[in-house]
């Protein structure tokens, strides 16, 4: 089954409170008073610059994938091909984001996660993973994530 983008953002919602609170788990664990809590960006903000969840003035981008594609090795994928605007992969390499929650449900109902991976996308853009990606991508290849993976600002697992 195909998905456009009115079905995935809606499936993307069912999870947004989940998904704030693994954000606001990983960036401020010690709930620190003052610190904001997570905003939902605006539709041009994410359809622009590939942000999901604006937090104490950073942009973070979102995924959550479905409950089928949670096998290992869990890799982080991001979509690169174009149909006629801006892919994901451009936006991330442009530096618009500091951030990319990657995760996948649990089951893709409940609004759980299984797996999440709070990506700091500076380091990813400076160890140049995404072009080496894309030339790959480009060439028919399939690139390996487990290196950008290694670099994952942190991990939250459930069990």
């Amino acid at each position: 089954m195909r998905y456009n983008f009115e079905i995935n953002a809606e499936f993307e919602r069912l999870f947004r409170p989940e998904c704030d609170r693994i954000v606001d788990e990983l960036c401020n664990p010690y709930k620190s008073p003052g610190v904001p809590l997570a905003e939902t960006a605006s539709l041009e903000d994410d359809l622009k610059n590939a942000t999901d969840i604006l937090r104490a003035g950073d942009r973070i981008g979102l995924r959550v994938r479905r409950s089928k594609h949670c096998r290992p090795p869990f890799d982080w994928s991001v979509r690169v091909r174009n149909r006629g605007y801006a892919t994901e992969i451009e936006k991330i390499q442009r530096g618009t984001g500091k951030l990319y929650l990657h995760s996948y449900s649990r089951d893709d109902t409940a609004g759980l996660l299984d797996r999440a991976w709070l990506i700091d996308l500076g380091k990813v853009l400076s160890a140049q993973r995404l072009r080496s990606v894309r030339a790959l991508q480009v060439a028919g290849q399939n690139p390996d994530w487990r290196e950008a993976n290694r670099s994952a600002l942190g991990t939250v697992q459930r069990s």
